[in-house]
C-alpha cells in the first residue's frame, strides 16, 4: 500500500463503533453515522484480487469483510455508507475501490454499541490494551471528526497526537 494519503476522498458513514480483537474501538462504515469526507491512497497492485487480498491480510480478516467497486462491472451504486463512489472513482481515474468492510460489534453482539457503551468500554480498559485503544482514536486523522469521536476525547480527555 502506499503511504500518501489523499484528504479528498469520498464522504462515508463511518464511526468508532467496533470493538476489535484486541479490544479498541475501531471505525467501521455504519448507516446511522454522520458523513465525513474520507481520505484515500493507491495501492501498487497489478489486479483488483491482488489489491483485496493485500487488504484483507493488512486487516486480518476475510474476503468477504473487504468491499469492492470495479468501473467495468459498473452498476447503480446502492451504499447508503459512500457517497458518490463512482464518481470519486470518475475523477480520480480509478478502475477500482477496495475497503474494509466490517459491522459494528460490541462483544460478541453484531449491533452497533451506543456512545455510553463505548465509552464505558474505554474506560474499563487498563495497560497496554487503554495505551492502543487511546492511540487509535487519537491517531485517527483530525478530518475524520465523528459524534462519537467528539465525545470520547471529552469524556476520556484526549487530544489528537
Amino acid at each position: 500500500m502506499n503511504s500518501c494519503w489523499y484528504e479528498n476522498g469520498p464522504d462515508i458513514k463511518v464511526e468508532f463503533a467496533r470493538q476489535s480483537g484486541d479490544n479498541r474501538i475501531t471505525l467501521v462504515l455504519d448507516e446511522k453515522a454522520e458523513f465525513v469526507q474520507s481520505l484515500w491512497c493507491l495501492m501498487a497492485s497489478s489486479t483488483v484480487d491482488v489489491a483485496r487480498e493485500e487488504l484483507r491480510k493488512r486487516e486480518k480478516t476475510s474476503k468477504n469483510n473487504i468491499g469492492v467497486w470495479e468501473r467495468q462491472r459498473s452498476r447503480p451504486w446502492p451504499s447508503d455508507c459512500i457517497r458518490d463512489l463512482p464518481e470519486f472513482a470518475k475523477q480520480n481515474k480509478l478502475d477500482a475501490v477496495v475497503w474494509t468492510d466490517l459491522d459494528p460489534k460490541i462483544g460478541d453482539e453484531s449491533r452497533r454499541p451506543s456512545m455510553d457503551e463505548v465509552i464505558d468500554h474505554l474506560r474499563n480498559l487498563t495497560g497496554g490494551e487503554r495505551i492502543k485503544a487511546e492511540e487509535y482514536i487519537c491517531k485517527t486523522h483530525p478530518q475524520i471528526k465523528t459524534k462519537y469521536r467528539r465525545k470520547i476525547e471529552k469524556a476520556l480527555r484526549l487530544g489528537s497526537m
